[in-house]
């Protein structure tokens, strides 16, 4: 992976506050649940928080593989990886915000308060923010016109990268 790879995978990641956290606790079904991105670290580790108490901690314990799709005006990113419970009380009071404080009226010393940490392995995205959109409605609109298919490979906003 190259650092511009990490820089725009570190970009797309921090753009979003939520996205949908995809788990597969039997290795065959997926499970998926919107979380909040509690934090993306310099080197694309990604964190939750959620109740000790959840499905979602036993999943993680029951199969570490994981994916969080992230969807917003323009711009698309699956990330997946590998995924930890973590008991940290420090990191916990980093990550600590008052908006989860309707989950957990005694801050991060609360009975449950559990960190998840999303280490990803891969990233796909696919940007059509600032003028990528503009291109890609020419190409779309020149091979509509000329009878011609268009190809996934040719789209400037794609991208992808191995973490």
């Amino acid at each position: 992976m190259t650092q511009s790879d990490l820089a725009q995978t570190l970009d797309i990641a921090r753009s979003f506050n939520t996205g949908m956290l995809v788990t597969q606790p039997d290795g065959a079904s997926l499970r998926g649940r919107p979380m909040t991105l509690a934090q993306v670290d310099d080197d694309g580790t990604i964190w939750f928080v959620t109740d000790a108490e959840s499905d979602l901690v036993d999943e993680v314990k029951a199969s570490e593989r994981c994916a969080v799709e992230l969807s917003g005006k323009r711009l698309w990113a699956h990330l997946s990886g590998r995924m930890d419970v973590v008991d940290d009380l420090d990191q916990a009071q980093d990550l600590w915000s008052d908006a989860m404080d309707v989950w957990f009226p005694d801050g991060p010393e609360s009975g449950g308060f559990t960190l998840l940490r999303m280490r990803p392995i891969r990233a796909d995205w696919w940007d059509l923010r600032g003028g990528t959109m503009a291109k890609f409605a020419y190409r779309y609109a020149k091979a509509r016109l000329k009878g011609e298919t268009l190809s996934d490979r040719s789209f400037d906003g794609r991208g992808h990268a191995t973490l």
